[in-house]
């Protein structure tokens, strides 16, 4: 136990390793070339939903823990910096790859916004990422709604992402705003990247609620056609 413990101090978990962001980044690049070069799908690994729900879970236990605890010592927040970082930069080169640019533009902000939290001893201490990493929470609900196609688990979905998205993430904007006395746009990139980031999630919001009404108005018609799968077929990470 103390031979672990040691090696996640020193390896995993210190001010010095970059450790974390290998292996993420390796293992997803490795599973990511594998769908490319060997099954020769280039949405392969965009529909692999159990691969995207592996980093998903993975990061929200990490973010749960970083979050309860608030212990430099059990987990830091560059800790989780470094996974979120490993994933999306495979993630932003698929989508370049694949020419899903709503997507590239997703995985850039967040790495944008990753690296503002890595450089800024505030967002440390708010523990910025753990707290975004709650926005995750409602993709294993949009890929249970893909792989189902079921209206019960798209409404479960919808209000997820509203829960997590549209409500959650401005409450954390709030948190960072009072730390640094307001935003300052012509001396601050980060507020641009805060906007684009919700104006994204305003964006897929706007669709979902769109897909909510329009599928009530095929039950008051009498269909029973399901839409909430088309959302995204090319959606793993929101």
């Amino acid at each position: 136990m103390e031979s672990i413990s040691a090696f996640w101090q020193q390896h995993l978990n210190s001010e010095e390793t970059f450790l974390p962001f290998y292996i993420t980044f390796s293992v997803y690049a490795s599973l990511a070339l594998y769908c490319h070069l060997v099954t020769g799908d280039s949405k392969a690994f965009n529909n692999w939903l159990a691969v995207h729900n592996s980093h998903n879970s993975t990061g929200l236990v990490l973010a749960a823990i970083s979050i309860w605890m608030d212990n430099d010592t059990i987990l830091k927040e560059r800790t989780i910096i470094q996974f979120s970082y490993g994933y999306f930069l495979v993630d932003f080169i698929d989508t370049v790859v694949t020419r899903n640019w709503t997507y590239t533009f997703h995985a850039l902000i967040v790495m944008i916004i990753g690296s503002t939290n890595w450089i800024r001893p505030l967002h440390r201490q708010l523990r910025f990422h753990s707290k975004a990493y709650v926005c995750e929470f409602s993709s294993p609900f949009l890929h249970k709604a893909q792989r189902t196609r079921k209206p019960l688990d798209f409404i479960l979905f919808a209000i997820a992402f509203t829960a997590c998205r549209i409500i959650w993430f401005p409450t954390i904007i709030y948190q960072s705003y009072q730390g640094m006395n307001g935003f300052h746009w012509t001396s601050d990139f980060l507020m641009p990247c805060y906007f684009a980031f919700y104006a994204l999630q305003l964006f897929w919001w706007y669709k979902i609620i769109r897909i909510l009404i329009r599928g009530r108005k095929e039950d008051k018609d009498g269909t029973s056609k399901t839409e909430g799968g088309d959302e995204k077929s090319s959606t793993k990470t929101d």
